[in-house]
């Protein structure tokens, strides 16, 4: 009787919790999938808008959610927070079953379809695109924790216990839409042209700098993948869909960890305000996930449709954007954030101040007078000068961590 009792007792409480269990639906164009809470960890799947996910827990912003049995156990996987909402879908409830099983929802099929998409629109040379996409760093979970700790080791040296003053900039999200995806690979492939730097051990430095600083932004999901070039000048740029380039010489200008995870702070949050790509994110919301698969669908002999069309000239204006001088206000809201961000993350927060001392010393020293901006040195002066005030006012206090030694041995050769 004890038995039978107990029985009733665990099923009532395996419905109860059953019915407790939350549902949210993803919202996203494509809502990734992988198997841990973190963006370095193995995508599995890509999503589609309205599916039900159903909750099991939830580790700071990322949520665990039951697949179903995969071989002989029951298996869960993690979605960022970022890609569900609670309301229902207004067209319907995709099936998560469906969904998951779908050929459409591979990592291979959507990369194939974002690869294409680079090479038929965005005008970039396939064998190029190829080589971009070899050259992406592995972090590895167990890489990235390792780093992680060794951080925060070091911010409790320095008996830092309290959380630092922080910047809404820093919370908002950054959802990167599929065709701008295909878009900046195609950028990114016209930079890496240029010549990419061939030193596995540093790329992998500097991406786990960047998986640092995002972890600490609403785009904590976003893998932000960092490149380092040949290029001549000391320079950095950010281009749409989560890449940034720094030439070797930006880096050999740096003088530790914190003013080389300035830089990266810097362009990230140009990613993440979207400077020099609002308008156009506005016309690449329409291509819709569906949409953009036809990239893949066109090789089955059907044609893409008006919309695709069009993006012969967007991708001519995305690469001409990333190109073109930022506005000042434009860089002075980098800085101001970027200056947060490296707080939040452990770093000390002066070295974006320290790196645009370092750059206005470098500016007017180029040998091509066509490629000098006359105003460029008085525009980092004042950066610099707004950049000063904030960090007193709000930052004076927070220490951060430096990292030189660890700076010197990952990047002196």
């Amino acid at each position: 009787m004890k038995r039978l009792v107990l029985i009733v007792l665990l099923m009532a409480i395996g419905q109860q919790i059953l019915l407790s269990q939350s549902t949210q639906y993803t919202k996203r164009s494509k809502n990734e999938v992988r198997d841990g809470p973190g963006n370095y960890f193995h995508l599995l799947a890509v999503l589609p808008p309205g599916v039900a996910i159903p909750i099991l827990k939830t580790e700071e912003g990322w949520i665990n959610f039951p697949v179903g049995r995969v071989k002989s156990s029951d298996f869960t996987a993690w979605i960022a927070r970022n890609c569900l909402i609670e309301k229902k879908p207004v067209q319907g409830i995709r099936d998560l079953k469906g969904e998951w099983s779908s050929t459409k929802a591979s990592p291979t099929t959507v990369a194939a379809a974002i690869r294409g998409f680079a090479v038929r629109y965005g005008k970039a040379k396939p064998p190029v695109v190829d080589s971009l996409l070899k050259s992406q760093a592995e972090i590895t979970a167990t890489d990235y924790l390792e780093f992680k700790q060794e951080m925060r080791s070091g911010v409790r040296s320095l008996g830092r216990t309290q959380a630092s003053p922080s910047d809404p900039a820093l919370l908002a999200d950054y959802e990167v839409l599929f065709a701008e995806e295909g878009l900046g690979l195609s950028i990114a492939a016209r930079v890496a042209a240029e010549g990419l730097v061939d030193d596995p051990r540093l790329s992998k430095y500097v991406n786990l700098i960047a998986t640092l600083l995002t972890e600490s932004t609403g785009a904590y999901d976003v893998p932000i993948r960092i490149y380092v070039t040949k290029g001549e000048g000391v320079n950095a740029v950010a281009v749409p869909g989560g890449h940034i380039f720094i030439t070797r010489r930006m880096i050999e200008m740096c003088r530790d960890e914190s003013e080389l995870a300035a830089v990266i702070a810097h362009e990230i949050m140009h990613l993440i305000y979207q400077h020099g790509m609002k308008e156009m994110r506005a016309r690449l919301s329409d291509i819709k996930m569906d949409e953009a698969m036809s990239e893949i669908d066109s090789l089955q002999g059907e044609e893409p449709g008006e919309t695709m069309l069009e993006l012969d000239d967007i991708a001519v204006e995305a690469y001409e954007e990333v190109h073109k001088p930022r506005l000042l206000s434009y860089e002075q809201e980098a800085d101001r954030a970027a200056a947060f961000l490296l707080a939040k993350a452990g770093y000390d927060p002066t070295a974006v101040a320290r790196m645009l001392l370092g750059m206005r010393e470098i500016v007017g020293k180029s040998d091509d007078i066509n490629k000098e901006n006359p105003f460029l040195r008085n525009d980092i002066q004042k950066r610099y000068d707004k950049l000063t005030i904030e960090l007193q006012k709000r930052l004076a206090q927070v220490k951060g961590v430096r990292n030189e030694e660890r700076f010197r041995k990952e990047t002196v050769r």
